[in-house]
């Protein structure tokens, strides 16, 4: 003769942690981004574990060089919560000012950025304007030029330029005796970057007596 039985037994459902990294996000690459993650649990791990400086902290930095998805688990050593973000990387805008350039004083030169977003230049002294990609470089005197490329998402690039204003430089002896001895009768001016020239000799008494353009 058969019988019957019965029997319980209890099954407890655990919640997993609740593990959270926000919403997707963009930066500029170069930047570093602090990922801040939530979840009550000992066991903590990051994926790609070597894009992140902590890999079993939940909150840890990250300067990823191209567009990465992190994900995050946390285990209280039953159940565990995952969550990941999309960290996208914006490349940053040109900034290529080339080689630096030589005018001479009065001299301009129109300097050429290549930019494609918004610009700054800095200082303005000399420059036909401050915003525009390539500006009339006018400068009195040897200046640094900078440049900013900001782009719509505010990423920045930098890149510099000098402006060598050549100055004139004109060596005349002080003094020369043309009485045909063959000693200092001739007098030479030796210059560069000179553009215009004009000569005066004066006697002991300051009277001209010869005079050259």
């Amino acid at each position: 003769m058969c019988g019957s039985a019965t029997g319980t037994k209890n099954i407890n459902v655990r919640d997993a942690p609740d593990v959270d990294l926000g919403n997707d996000t963009i930066i500029c690459k170069g930047e570093t981004i602090i990922l801040y993650g939530t979840g009550n649990g000992s066991g903590i791990a990051w994926h790609p574990p070597l894009e992140v400086d902590d890999p079993y902290s939940l909150i840890t930095s990250s300067t990823p060089n191209q567009t990465t998805m992190f994900k995050l688990a946390v285990s209280d050593n039953f159940c565990t919560g995952r969550d990941s973000i999309l960290v996208m990387v914006q490349d940053l805008p040109t900034a290529d000012l080339g080689q630096d350039v030589q005018i001479e004083i009065g001299g301009f030169v129109q300097l050429q950025s290549n930019a494609t977003a918004n610009v700054s230049w800095s200082p303005s002294n000399g420059l036909s304007c401050d915003d525009c990609p390539d500006p009339i470089a006018s400068p009195t005197i040897s200046t640094t030029y900078i440049i900013t490329v900001t782009d719509s998402l505010g990423c920045q690039s930098f890149d510099t330029l000098d402006v060598v204003v050549l100055e004139s430089v004109v060596n005349l002896p002080k003094a020369f005796s043309p009485n045909m001895d063959g000693i200092n009768d001739v007098i030479f001016a030796e210059g560069m970057y000179v553009s215009e020239f004009n000569l005066k000799i004066y006697n002991r008494w300051g009277q001209i007596v010869f005079e050259t353009s």
